[in-house]
C-alpha cells in the first residue's frame, strides 16, 4: 500500500473534524430540537382539540363573552355530576331502587382509584383529582322496573355513571322476576 502524503494526511484529518462535527451538532442539537418540536406539535393538536370542544359547546353564541358563559354553564352543569364523596351517590342509588320495588341483594363497591391521563399522571380538574369508584348491584326485579331503574340512573342521579356490565338471568319459577347484576363506574372530584 502507499504511503500517505502529508497533504494526504491532513485532508483526511479535516475530513474527519467536519464529520465528528457534523456528527455532534446533529446529536446534540437536531435530534433535541426534533422532539422539542414534534412535543410543541402535540400540544398544539390538543390545544385545538380544546378549542374545538369550546367552540361546538358556544356554538350559537354571538360574541366571546356569551361563548364563555355558555362554556362556563356546561362545565358547572357537568361539575355538579362529579360530587365529591360517594357515600351520598350510593344511597341515592339504593333509594332509587327502593321507589321501584327493586329488592337489592347488595351494592359491592370497590376502593376508589383516581383516573390516569395517557402519561399514567393523575387528572386533575380546578386543583380537585378525577376518581372512579367500581361497583358491583346485585338485585331482583321485573324487567320494566329495571329498565325505570337504569334510566333513573341516568337522568336523575347527580353523579356521572358508566354502565360496564349488566346481566340479566330470569328465575327458574317463571315468576316474571328477574336476578340482575350491573357493574358500574361512578366519577366524582375531590
Amino acid at each position: 500500500m502507499k504511503k500517505l502524503l502529508a497533504s494526504q494526511k491532513k485532508m483526511t484529518l479535516v475530513a474527519a473534524i467536519v464529520i465528528a462535527a457534523f456528527l455532534v451538532v446533529w446529536s446534540m442539537i437536531y435530534l433535541p430540537l426534533k422532539a422539542r418540536f414534534n412535543n410543541i406539535k402535540v400540544q398544539l393538536a390538543a390545544a385545538e382539540s380544546q378549542i374545538q370542544d369550546i367552540e361546538s359547546v358556544a356554538k350559537g353564541a354571538r360574541n366571546l363573552d356569551e361563548g364563555i358563559v355558555m362554556v362556563e354553564k356546561k362545565f358547572d352543569s357537568l361539575k355538579s355530576r362529579l360530587p365529591s364523596t360517594e357515600e351520598e351517590t350510593l344511597r341515592t342509588i339504593s333509594s332509587y331502587a327502593q321507589k321501584l320495588n327493586i329488592r337489592l341483594v347488595y351494592i359491592r363497591p370497590s376502593p376508589k382509584r383516581a383516573l390516569l391521563d395517557e402519561n399514567q399522571a393523575e387528572i386533575k380538574v380546578m386543583g380537585k383529582t378525577c376518581y372512579a369508584i367500581f361497583f358491583t348491584i346485585s338485585a331482583r326485579c321485573r324487567a320494566s322496573e329495571l329498565v325505570r331503574y337504569l334510566e333513573m340512573l341516568d337522568k336523575d342521579l347527580p353523579a356521572f355513571t358508566t354502565v360496564e356490565k349488566l346481566q340479566v338471568n330470569r328465575d327458574q319459577d317463571n315468576t316474571g322476576i328477574l336476578s340482575v347484576n350491573i357493574d358500574m363506574n361512578l366519577y366524582l372530584m375531590s
